[in-house]
């Protein structure tokens, strides 16, 4: 009876582990995508200033 108490305990124990460690890489890929799209942003905005600035420079 003991034994089969530990093994249920255990099994619980590894569920929650897995839950957890599932929780914890959706939530660093949605932080990973979050940081790209910020870092696109951020590019795109650099891209557009530097082109209104010296457009002129390339545009014949």
């Amino acid at each position: 009876m003991r034994r089969g108490a530990q093994l249920v305990e255990e099994a619980l124990l590894l569920v929650v582990a897995l839950i957890t460690l599932g929780l914890l890489i959706g939530g660093i890929q949605s932080s990973l995508m979050k940081a790209g799209e910020f870092v696109t942003n951020i590019w795109n905005d650099i891209s557009k200033a530097l082109e209104s600035l010296f457009g002129f420079l390339w545009k014949w």
